[in-house]
């Protein structure tokens, strides 16, 4: 956060995941630190199945989380390739992902679809405490399902979707 030296308003600095900031006494110049973490998602063949390990998501940034859909055609992770972990959809083989959340910080984890595969529920801290939300499965308005001012993490679906 930038604290103005006369007072004023808090604002926050224009990098979400930097630490260990240091201000240069002349020229209005700072440095950070920031740790980036890479790990992918890989997909490996069943006992019956033939074939090796393959890198299935990756980037430069940190795939977690993965989740398959109920029909097998779609898998649902957290990445952080944007600067703040977010919740994303892929193909079942990996292609063609998209960001289905637009946090721009808050913690979000344990994507889980719908067995109808139109919603991913999900928690997030958005809300200021940990709480279970729904998105649909393509995308569009993020609403939170759990009772304000109750801790609720890693969500689950019954059998019939209810």
């Amino acid at each position: 956060m930038r604290v103005p030296a006369s007072g004023g308003a808090v604002q926050p600095l224009p990098f979400p995941d930097g630490s260990q900031p240091t201000v240069a006494l002349r020229g209005n110049r700072m440095v950070y630190m920031q740790r980036v973490q890479d790990s992918d998602i890989f997909r490996v063949p069943g006992s019956s199945g033939s074939g090796s390990v393959k890198d299935l998501i990756s980037s430069t940034r940190r795939e977690s989380a993965p989740q398959y859909s109920a029909d097998g055609t779609r898998i649902a992770f957290i990445s952080d390739r944007t600067g703040s972990d977010e919740i994303w959809i892929s193909d079942s083989n990996g292609s063609d992902w998209r960001q289905i959340t637009s946090f721009a910080g808050p913690a979000v984890g344990s994507p889980r679809g719908s067995p109808d595969g139109k919603w991913i529920a999900f928690d997030s801290t958005a809300g200021g405490r940990a709480g279970i939300y729904i998105v649909g499965a393509s995308g569009g308005a993020v609403r939170c399902i759990t009772s304000p001012g109750v801790a609720c993490v890693r969500p689950s679906w019954s059998q019939d979707g209810r």
